[in-house]
């Protein structure tokens, strides 16, 4: 798990994408965002929380293959970061 403090605006501005655009399940806290990189998709699971914080918990690694698909799951903290710098950077589409 990787936890960002955003400032006020960010946040703000990051959290309202959250809502129109994440996925979230009822009873659950966080939500999943679908993001690509490179041509490669991820599902990554964010919990923001107080204080202007946004908390990666995982990320699921999707490899579509022509032989088969399989998934990776990611809870490395510098991979979290990097996901949700560039998250923060292109927004949630």
């Amino acid at each position: 798990m990787f936890i960002k403090d955003l400032s006020r605006p960010q946040y703000n501005s990051f959290y309202r994408e959250l809502r129109l655009k994440a996925r979230s399940e009822p009873l659950d806290a966080g939500c999943a965002v679908d993001m690509t990189v490179n041509g490669v998709e991820y599902i990554l699971k964010l919990q923001p929380g107080p204080n202007n914080r946004v908390a990666v918990l995982q990320a699921l690694r999707i490899n579509r293959g022509e032989q088969a698909a399989g998934h990776e799951l990611i809870v490395n903290n510098s991979l979290l970061s990097a996901l949700l710098e560039i998250l923060l950077h292109q927004g949630l589409r």
